[in-house]
């Protein structure tokens, strides 16, 4: 098995669905599933320095990938929702699924602090 200790689907979909149904804003598990590793890996990006401002990443992720302009990026959404609300949404798809869902350490850091964002514009 390629990832240690992965529950079973049906208790991992179920628990998804959960966190989906607890959001802060409107989402399906689908959504939180493919979302939330996406900003882990813009905030690995931040942080690995293939970029230097967190307003890069949103900006190829908007005009390369397609990401919704009116969210504003990964990071602008991930500051949105609250950086300890992605960064904790991510410790339980990473204990249910193993580490590769572990926020990386930007984000744990960002979340730790009482306004921690990625936009210091808000």
């Amino acid at each position: 098995a390629p990832w240690p200790a992965a529950a079973e689907p049906a208790s991992f979909a179920d628990d998804v669905e959960d966190l989906a149904n607890s959001w802060p804003a409107p989402v399906t598990p689908i959504q939180l599933r493919l979302v939330l590793p996406l900003i882990n890996t813009a905030a690995e990006c931040l942080e690995a320095g293939v970029v230097s401002e967190p307003w890069m990443v949103d900006l190829g992720m908007v005009l390369g990938t397609g990401f919704a302009p009116f969210r504003g990026g990964p990071l602008r959404l991930a500051d949105s929702w609250g950086t300890a609300t992605v960064a904790s949404a991510l410790q339980r798809l990473a204990t249910l699924q193993g580490p590769r869902f572990a926020p990386c350490p930007l984000l744990a850091e960002l979340a730790a602090k009482s306004d921690g964002r990625f936009h210091a514009d808000g």
